[in-house]
């Protein structure tokens, strides 16, 4: 009888071992998954806070990642040293879309608060910053085509935070 009710068991066992637990992918919150241009892709977020660094011809950027909200929101800090007579240095806010960080930077020029909206696509341990069409609504310098973004520009390397 030892067998047989063995057999019987087996393909409850079976069934139980196939079945997925849903609650643990529905409730991972450190990675996006939103499609960014013309494919989707999973952004697992570094720990914050996180430094990156940005140097060429005498251009010096550094970025900070410093904490990220219950909601999704990720804050920090732009700093632009960039040899010209004003630098662009602020704070931002924003969402990750993807592998895509989408924010809204916050800075002074010319004794003026001005806000403009920033990208950085993730890639390896660094950032890469987004360059495309915007427009000005509302006293806010915004993406007019996120689908016409480019990430060829200013490429970000992890730092040491100061």
């Amino acid at each position: 009888m030892k067998p047989y009710f063995f057999l019987l068991l087996l393909p409850l066992l079976a069934w139980a071992c196939s079945s997925t637990d849903t609650t643990a992918t529905a409730n991972h919150t450190d990675t996006a998954m939103v499609s960014t241009g013309n494919y989707a892709a999973a952004a697992p977020l570094p720990a914050l806070p996180a430094c990156y660094l940005y140097v060429a011809a005498g251009d010096t950027l550094f970025l900070r990642l410093r904490s990220k909200g219950e909601d999704g929101e990720i804050n920090g800090d732009i700093m632009d040293r960039a040899g010209v007579k004003e630098n662009f240095s602020g704070s931002f806010f924003g969402q990750m879309e993807g592998d895509t960080l989408i924010a809204n930077h916050s800075y002074m020029q010319k004794g003026k608060r001005k806000v403009r909206q920033v990208a950085f696509l993730r890639r390896g341990d660094g950032w890469i910053e987004g360059k495309g069409p915007a427009v000005e609504r509302n006293g806010i310098r915004s993406f007019s085509d996120r689908g016409a973004l480019t990430f060829d520009g200013n490429a970000f390397q992890k730092a040491s935070c100061l």
